[in-house]
């Protein structure tokens, strides 16, 4: 017959061995462990990226171990903006539901994330910069919950001559990356013409002369809002002195869609919104050849001033109206008793 200390040590085993299984059938028969990356994985922890153009046909396949379930998220996130995946920037997010997810071995529990560099072209860094980035992988497509397991690597990439990329989020905006400012406030009386509406940038730019391609990803709401009203509904080959745009010291047009007769020579600011993103894309002309860096001012809401300095003043080039009391949207000011729009009339 048991002794008493042997029926209370008997009580406490059957119980422990009761929340182990209820354990074990939560989490599905195993003890949830965090994901580790294969030895055949594309990437590695410390590995590198190399010849990044952002191209849809460079692809690497990220594989992983995952003991706990046929699923799993990924997230590629900036450690220059925040500690962890959740704090940070996040350029790419993927689970276990898109396409990129990949049965690898399910006999192994291997799998993976198979992605384009082109999902990571949001990504800032220099022309032929070695770019830091932090990819997170969890172990269930909820990948902020509190039973998540996480296991994070860091990889280089080795950016290209070709594109040099900034990022403007709420991170670059509050802490003036870019020489970044912004205003967005309304008009006195709710009178529009009195807003103070703008977003602008003055920075400098390493570029391989005209090879170099300076592109800016407008990921804040309000940045993207200033662009989208200064050039967003131009018509093809139309420009406008709205935004003022300025490359070293010489003023560049902004378009929505480039002419067709534009000359190797020219640089222009396109407004492209064909990605994910929409972003403003400045590609130098030749005359930058052998040129290794380069200033580069955008500013949304230019004085009357800047613009007519920067674009010349040309009165058949100028809408004088009265563009408020017709609802035009843009800025105005009067001069010689007019007001006159910055937008070019054609």
């Amino acid at each position: 017959m048991f002794n008493l200390n042997t029926n209370r040590a008997l009580s406490v085993f059957m119980i422990a061995m009761l929340v182990f299984s209820a354990s074990l059938a939560f989490t599905g028969g195993a003890l949830a462990t965090e994901p580790t990356v294969e030895t055949s994985s594309d990437l590695q922890d410390g590995g590198t990226w190399a010849d990044f153009n952002a191209s849809s046909d460079d692809n690497k396949l990220i594989e992983f171990n995952n003991a706990d379930a046929a699923d799993g998220a990924l997230v590629v996130w900036d450690p220059e903006t925040g500690d962890t995946a959740e704090e940070a920037q996040s350029h790419l997010e993927l689970d276990g539901d898109d396409d990129e997810f990949e049965t690898v071995d399910d006999t192994n529990s291997i799998y993976g994330f198979n992605i384009t560099a082109d999902q990571l072209e949001t990504v800032p860094m220099e022309a032929s910069e070695n770019k830091t980035v932090h990819m997170t992988i969890a172990n269930q497509s909820d990948w902020t919950a509190d039973n998540a397991n996480t296991t994070t690597i860091e990889v280089t990439i080795d950016n290209t001559m070709e594109r040099s990329v900034m990022y403007v989020g709420d991170y670059q905006i509050e802490n003036e990356v870019y020489g970044l400012e912004q205003t967005d406030e309304d008009g006195m009386f709710g009178i529009e013409y009195l807003a103070d509406r703008s977003t602008s940038l003055d920075t400098t730019r390493d570029i391989d002369g005209s090879n170099t391609t300076i592109y800016t990803y407008l990921a804040e709401d309000t940045a993207q809002t200033h662009f989208e009203d200064d050039l967003g509904e131009l018509d093809d080959g139309e420009w406008t002195t709205s935004t003022l745009t300025m490359l070293d010291d010489s003023a560049v047009r902004n378009y929505a869609e480039l002419p067709d007769d534009l000359d190797s020579e020219t640089s222009t600011l396109k407004y492209d919104t064909s990605g994910s993103t929409d972003a403003l894309v400045l590609e130098p002309g030749n005359d930058y050849d052998g040129e290794t860096t380069m200033d580069v001012k955008v500013d949304t809401d230019p004085s009357w001033w800047e613009a007519t300095q920067a674009y010349g003043f040309n009165p058949l080039g100028y809408d004088f109206s009265i563009p408020y009391l017709t609802g035009f949207a843009g800025s105005s000011l009067f001069a010689g008793g007019l007001l006159v729009s910055r937008r070019p009339a054609y």
